[in-house]
């Protein structure tokens, strides 16, 4: 890692410490701890161990103002498929550190926090800014700003261009994201009792260098609603991103589409379980007026997979039980559908995706078992089979959280 990030991390780190210092004086109310994570995964694609140590710090400040101090150190050891050796690096994190202040109906958010838009189809995680929130009788409104460009470039895990995803630096892609939303948690208790809507608009600007010969702004509106019935809950959601790639003095508007649906089942049964039939639609690359759904944050279609690509459908059916108070598990199948050219991961869906609809299969396994309040154990496993090929991509995740104090 260069000394230049090894000082901005130790820059950010003398912030936090100096903000503790100031406000502990003031504060009713210290809790420190300190947490040993450990993260050890097995793919195809090679091995990796990733132990760290997450210091938090939390304070009551009066009656009405809360603050949050966490960070990471964290050791990554392993192989990748085109790597040849083993090979140790650290990385040192300013997580979630914010300040919150209630007065009144609303609350003020400060620092690095997490958001995330009513789908959790276009921006989520960690991001540092400022959140205002006003409680009323018509909802809940929210405004936010927020930079992304101090993050720890994988845990923002922005590829919105070829800039981008070759960006091998610690600090993530600069842009500036901002978000207005709307939240109401039953809009016809008479009509239609336990019906919820979520609405939000984003948005985000491009602000890096200029040495980058392209630029992407964006914009999203995204809607969400939820309704429980007797055992069941239905759930539908969509969103329309509209971008604009600068490129070459040039401007290409883009419009693209995603949407989900889901309906949850809670059988009469001797132990708490759920049976989950979901599905979810985004658009691709294409010619037509309709091209790829491109979000802020990357996720990722599959456990095994894990291919981030635009034009990547899924229909999965989930059970999970609860078979102890401490131990629950989950197993899902899922089919990935083509919905649009595939530029992305292409050679991991096995020859040429884009002469097929279907995808593959996948098989995903999940257990986690907390015994102590101090103790996690989880374990997830997948395997995913593309269709007319007989390589089958596996990958086995094992975590373990130990509060130290």
């Amino acid at each position: 890692m260069k000394a230049s990030t090894s000082i901005q991390s130790c820059k950010r780190l003398a912030i936090a410490l100096a903000a503790l210092i100031l406000v502990a004086p003031a504060a009713s109310a210290l809790n420190f701890g300190l947490l040993l994570d450990q993260n050890f995964a097995v793919a195809n694609s090679g091995f990796g161990y990733e132990p760290a140590l997450v210091p938090h710090f939390s304070a009551l400040l009066g009656d009405s103002g809360d603050l949050f101090l966490s960070g990471s150190l964290r050791a990554v050891y392993g192989i990748r498929e085109d790597e040849e050796d083993l090979s140790w690096s650290f990385v040192p994190e300013l997580l979630r550190s914010e300040f919150i202040w209630r007065f009144r109906a609303t609350d003020l958010q400060v620092g690095r926090m997490n958001y995330s838009d009513p789908m959790g189809i276009v921006a989520g995680g960690l991001f540092d800014g400022a959140r205002l929130s006003f409680h009323t009788a018509a909802g809940t409104f929210g405004i936010g700003v927020w930079y992304t460009g101090l993050q720890y470039t994988n845990r923002a895990r922005i590829g919105m261009t070829a800039g981008d995803l070759a960006n091998s630096g610690y600090f993530a892609s600069r842009r500036v994201m901002a978000a207005a939303d709307w939240d109401h948690p039953s809009v016809a208790p008479r009509q239609l009792p336990g019906l919820r809507l979520n609405l939000a608009l984003l948005g985000q600007v491009d602000v890096n260098n200029g040495d980058r010969n392209e630029h992407y702004h964006s914009q999203y509106l995204v809607a969400r609603a939820m309704m429980p019935v007797r055992r069941l809950v239905f759930e539908l959601g969509s969103s329309v991103g509209a971008g604009q790639l600068l490129r070459g003095g040039g401007a290409d508007f883009q419009l693209g589409l995603a949407a989900d649906a889901a309906m949850h089942w809670l059988p009469r049964s001797p132990v708490p379980s759920m049976v989950s039939l979901a599905g979810r639609y985004t658009s691709g690359w294409s010619d037509g007026p309709i091209t790829a759904f491109t979000p802020v944050t990357q996720f990722s279609h599959g456990h095994a997979l894990r291919s981030a690509s635009p034009g990547i459908s899924t229909a999965s059916l989930t059970y999970a039980v609860r078979l102890h108070r401490s131990l629950v598990t989950s197993l899902r199948a899922s089919g990935l559908i083509r919905s649009g050219t595939i530029l992305i991961d292409a050679d991991r869906l096995g020859g040429d995706p884009n002469d097929r609809r279907f995808l593959g299969t996948e098989l995903f396994v999940s257990l986690a078992w907390s015994p102590l309040s101090d103790l996690a154990l989880s374990l997830g496993a997948g395997m995913f089979q593309p269709r007319g090929s007989s390589t089958l991509l596996g990958r086995l995740d094992l975590g373990l959280v130990l509060s130290l104090f």
